[in-house]
């Protein structure tokens, strides 16, 4: 009778230990980070020295572990944005170096604890 009962023990143990796991939020993280741009909502075209000034919003349901943006200037521009926890608001002012002009694009990285990544762009014009 101890041996049923310790077997019954082990087997409903197993089980109850599976369905904690379940229901404790060990799912895998499947969803990307969501990025938003917030401003500018068109292509805008600026004149040579004239800032670019983009606002985006970046979250993600669980958390963020990297952001960070990079500018086809042909000058490798790229900055990284410190994150901490599950959403980062970013308001960035970009200036092209001088005699860079045409068809230019921010594209904005994010990745998140579980690796899942996001990209999103912003073009703009840079006009003489």
């Amino acid at each position: 009778m101890k041996k049923i009962f310790s077997i019954f023990l082990i087997i409903s143990l197993f089980f109850i230990s599976c369905s904690k796991n379940a229901s404790t939020g060990l799912e895998a993280d499947l969803t990307n980070p969501l990025i938003k741009i917030v401003y500018p909502q068109d292509v805008p075209v600026l004149p040579a020295g004239f800032p670019l000034c983009i606002k985006v919003q970046v979250s993600d349901n669980r958390s963020l572990v990297n952001v960070w943006v990079e500018i086809t200037d042909g000058h490798g521009y790229r900055k990284d944005y410190p994150v901490n926890g599950k959403s980062i608001e970013i308001t960035e002012k970009y200036i092209a170096p001088a005699g860079v002009t045409g068809d230019l694009t921010a594209n904005f990285f994010a990745i998140d604890e579980s690796g899942n990544t996001s990209m999103h762009a912003v073009k703009f014009v840079m006009d003489n």
